[in-house]
């Protein structure tokens, strides 16, 4: 039992730290309150953060490895019906048909 108890809270801390909270306080509270501390701690846990890191930047690249694949380059103009595409999609949010 006392196994069960140690290792519930050392789940507590590594699952504390990937949420940001006090995983020192947390896992005193689960060690001396057992069961009754997991509970409570899986009812005020915090979700998890997202990792928004490469939102907005292109992944890198690795120099050492040849890429031979084109770039496509989307048009901000439908050339077929000429209207603006602010989506930067293939096909034209307008008349439907594929931009590049």
């Amino acid at each position: 039992m006392i196994v069960a108890q140690i290792l519930f809270s050392l789940f507590v801390v590594f699952d504390a730290k990937a949420r940001d909270m006090n995983a020192v306080v947390w896992f005193l509270f689960v060690l001396f309150t057992g069961i009754i501390g997991i509970l409570v701690y899986f009812m005020v846990r915090k979700p998890k953060p997202l990792l928004l890191t490469n939102i907005g930047n292109p992944p890198m690249r690795n120099e050492n490895i040849a890429v031979n694949h084109p770039v496509l380059v989307i048009p901000d103009i439908c050339p077929h019906c000429k209207n603006p595409n602010s989506k930067r999609i293939r096909l034209c949010e307008w008349c439907g048909n594929q931009i590049c």
